[in-house]
């Protein structure tokens, strides 16, 4: 059986899949630039951290994804610090496509494009 790290690891490579077809539904947290979506017995939670600041001598990830319980208690984490860091991209594409669900990025677009080249 795989590790915890791994399982969740390979969870978030599906979120990753899931969320860029719009199967997800993403939606904005409690918390500035994060998006929650619920999953199963949990939601999961991504968050991204524009500037670089720490908690004391504790630096914040820009990246984060929760998973938390039903009970609203994380119960694992995957964070990135910088674009080093080995789950980066993965978690910037989270992110990412959170935001273009919430927002309806590409459904504006096409929109806006429609109207203009009907003027």
């Amino acid at each position: 059986m795989k590790d915890r790290k791994s399982q969740f690891e390979d969870l978030a490579r599906h979120i990753r899949s899931k969320s860029q077809q719009d199967a997800l539904i993403w939606t904005p947290s409690n918390y500035i630039n994060s998006y929650q979506t619920p999953l199963g017995n949990g939601v999961v939670l991504i968050t991204h951290n524009e500037d670089e600041v720490s908690y004391g001598n504790e630096p914040i990830p820009e990246f984060c994804l929760a998973f938390i319980n039903e009970r609203g208690e994380t119960i694992h984490s995957i964070e990135a610090f910088t674009k080093s860091d080995p789950q980066y991209e993965l978690l910037k594409d989270i992110y990412y496509s959170a935001y273009d669900s919430y927002m309806r990025t590409d459904e504006t677009y096409r929109s806006m494009m429609d109207a203009i080249m009907k003027l």
